[in-house]
């Protein structure tokens, strides 16, 4: 344990509870990083002024002039913003990584050109070309100096992350945060706060109180003190500390509540939250194996409308729809691909589980051999499977293995975001191992969900523990909107072929 520091060493603020900035942004009550905001913001507002000043040299234009060179400006900058994302840009661990973060804004500058000729080329075809014709350039087409410009862009940009990370890293600007408890939720709570750089918090202290030697969180690899002291002096230790909010992670809270103390943190501006909250705003999944019900029955969410699941079910129609329509193809020369690889059916059929535990049958491409579970029976799919036939790994790689599911989703089985929807067998298996899992089971299946867009392809009890946290979150806060970012994201994970096996 170490000492209370002096107010000298307690760090930057004016006292007790003085929030750095305003309070935190939220959206599905997840906390919105003020640093990616920042990052996001700054971005655009450079990328804009850096192609609309290269491509309006010698700037002697009228007005006219100018208003047409920041329409196409925006356009542009429209355009590399996704290119970024879909680079993992805004991936805080990647951008904060030098290599990484030159070689991703290598490739997306490569991307970004090859991205802009093709709408470019678009935009004639249908004759809206005008909207990326800047004052400076008769051809309204990809010219030298736009290429040259975004060469120089992205020359800048890579100047400006730099600068961006080194000022973050240099001022931290972080939310200081007192743990009150001790074992394994205030462990899990800081590990996660310390491999996610970007939440903007800062854990200063662990206050255990009657902690014994034995019940400590684990806390190997990472730097966060524990401070001398008993819950009674809580009010004193974030006075000492500077703290802007109490976060309490106790196991037994049964008469060990420091609850005059909490309250006198609460009346005098110090916000008390407890760690499961917080757990699940910086994380976007909810801690299952920690977690009592009776947080789940008293906490927001888990509202299913009746607008939000007509809206859901008219928007999984329509896509479904389309899908099958513009997929055909696709789908018509997969099967023959199929048929010409190895012997067996073209589809696969499979009894899967799906809302309030009823069975239906899931429609796939087959991409395994037909006798793949002969002599093993039920197993999890694994990475470098030998049971996968050599044109079903590239089925599965680009996900076209899944177009047939929009069947499924056409007649209502599914739904195009949802949690994954397993087999009985697993469902029974998973069901006695692990706590909560049939509360998954509320919902429509999906072709994709918040699980599949934030983490990898499960093969074990340990990642369908994960997976379900995910998937909880994803019923709690539940709606369109959400369904749409989650399909946006789903985007970014095809194209880079992350999860699959």
């Amino acid at each position: 344990m170490c000492p209370l520091p002096s107010n000298r060493d307690a760090g930057r603020g004016s006292g007790p509870g003085t929030a750095l900035g305003p309070p935190p942004m939220r959206l599905f009550h997840r906390y919105l990083s003020y640093r990616k905001l920042a990052l996001f913001a700054g971005e655009a507002l450079l990328l804009f002024a850096c192609v609309l000043a290269g491509m309006t040299w010698p700037w002697s234009w009228p007005v006219e002039g100018w208003q047409q060179g920041a329409i196409a400006s925006g356009v542009v900058v429209l355009l590399l913003i996704p290119v970024l994302s879909l680079s993992e840009l805004y991936d805080w661990r990647i951008s904060a990584d030098r290599r990484e973060r030159n070689w991703k804004l290598f490739v997306a500058c490569g991307a970004a050109l090859i991205v802009l000729a093709i709408v470019v080329k678009l935009l004639q075809l249908f004759g809206l070309d005008g909207l990326v014709r800047f004052p400076s350039a008769q051809d309204p087409g990809i010219t030298t100096r736009l290429i040259l410009v975004l060469l120089g862009t992205f020359l800048v940009l890579g100047i400006w992350r730099a600068f961006f990370h080194w000022t973050i890293g240099r001022w931290k600007f972080h939310e200081r945060l007192l743990v009150l408890g001790s074992g394994r939720s205030g462990g899990i709570l800081a590990r996660e706060i310390h491999e996610r750089r970007d939440t903007g918090f800062e854990v200063v202290g662990f206050l255990l109180g009657d902690a014994t030697n034995g019940n400590l969180p684990d806390l190997t690899g990472t730097s966060f003190p524990v401070v001398r002291g008993d819950t009674e002096s809580l009010f004193d230790v974030a006075r000492r500390l500077r703290v802007h909010r109490v976060i309490v992670a106790m196991e037994d809270r049964r008469k060990r509540l420091p609850t005059e103390q909490l309250l006198r943190c609460r009346m005098e501006g110090i916000p008390v939250e407890e760690w499961v909250s917080l757990y699940e705003r910086i994380t976007g999944k909810i801690a299952v194996e920690s977690l009592h019900p009776s947080h789940l029955i008293f906490s927001e969410g888990f509202r299913k409308s009746r607008f939000v699941l007509a809206t859901k079910r008219a928007l999984d129609f329509a896509l479904s729809a389309a899908g099958l329509l513009l997929t055909a193809p696709i789908m018509i020369l997969s099967a023959l691909a199929i048929r010409l690889d190895s012997r067996g059916p073209v589809f696969f059929r499979q009894k899967r589980i799906g809302k309030h535990g009823r069975e239906f049958t899931l429609f796939k491409f087959r991409t395994m051999r037909a006798d793949a579970e002969r002599e093993t029976g039920p197993i999890w799919a694994r990475v470098n499977d030998e049971r996968i036939t050599r044109f079903g790994g590239l089925l599965r790689k680009c996900r076209i293995d899944e177009l047939p599911q929009l069947w499924n989703v056409l007649r209502g089985e599914m739904s195009f975001v949802g949690p994954r929807p397993e087999r009985p067998f697993f469902v029974e298996e998973l069901e006695g191992s692990v706590r909560l899992y049939r509360q998954r089971l509320t919902v429509k299946p999906g072709i994709t969900g918040w699980a599949q867009v934030n983490y990898r392809y499960g093969s074990s009890l340990e990642d369908a523990v994960v997976k379900l946290q995910y998937d909880l979150y994803y019923i709690k806060n539940m709606s369109v909107i959400f369904d749409l970012m989650v399909l946006a994201r789903t985007v970014g994970v095809v194209l880079l072929r992350k999860g699959a096996v």
